[in-house]
């Protein structure tokens, strides 16, 4: 695009803003553009009201919330995502531990669910940016961490998944670290893990 310059800008996504993200250019004398998690977003002069210098710009963003469990050989992970049509509805999954990493194993699970179920629902998002909200370091930290993922099977298995349904979807994954039991939205998916992990429990005996 002609007679634009690229800004490069720092800034977070607020707590409460599920579906899309704010870009505040400020007062704007020239077309503008910053970048949002690695995409520029660009403004012309005379795409903007007419005396009117500032703008905000809407730009997509599927928010996930993830979470998992572990209960005497059991774990329960789940996900809850806002945005594209989609309001927070837990979608929890058991299943018998196949490692011995617990919780570890539960919260990697339910970010590849997450991931699965967004590819299967929408295709490619092509680079709408997914935004995982996790309490658990492992989830960002593995990823990028060859080490850990020589030394541990499973840990390079959700390495290669996470990068293989991304490259799928032509997504940017983004990681957010929430305090545990803090933060509301994550409550929410970590009370429908722990239910469906009790009832679980209970049936099996």
């Amino acid at each position: 695009m002609k007679n634009t310059t690229q800004v490069t800008a720092n800034f977070s996504l607020r707590q409460w803003d599920y579906s899309s993200l704010k870009v505040t250019l400020g007062l704007v004398s020239k077309p503008m553009a910053k970048t949002v998690y690695g995409f520029i977003v660009r403004v012309n002069l005379e795409e903007l009201p007419q005396k009117r210098k500032e703008v905000e710009i809407m730009v997509g963003v599927v928010r996930v919330y993830t979470d998992g469990s572990y209960k005497n050989g059991y774990v329960a992970y789940g996900f809850a995502i806002y945005g594209r049509g989609y309001f927070g509805n837990p979608y929890v999954y058991v299943a018998r531990a196949t490692t011995s990493l617990q919780n570890v194993e539960a919260e990697l699970r339910a970010v590849i669910a997450a991931l699965k179920f967004l590819k299967a629902n929408f295709g490619k998002l092509r680079n709408v940016p997914v935004l995982i909200c996790h309490d658990l370091d492992a989830v960002r930290d593995i990823p990028r961490n060859v080490k850990a993922q020589n030394r541990n099977p499973f840990f390079k298995r959700y390495a290669e998944e996470i990068n293989g349904l991304c490259q799928a979807m032509e997504c940017k994954l983004v990681f957010e670290k929430v305090r545990g039991h803090y933060h509301e939205l994550h409550n929410k998916i970590d009370r429908a893990v722990r239910k469906k992990l009790n009832e679980a429990c209970a049936m099996i005996g």
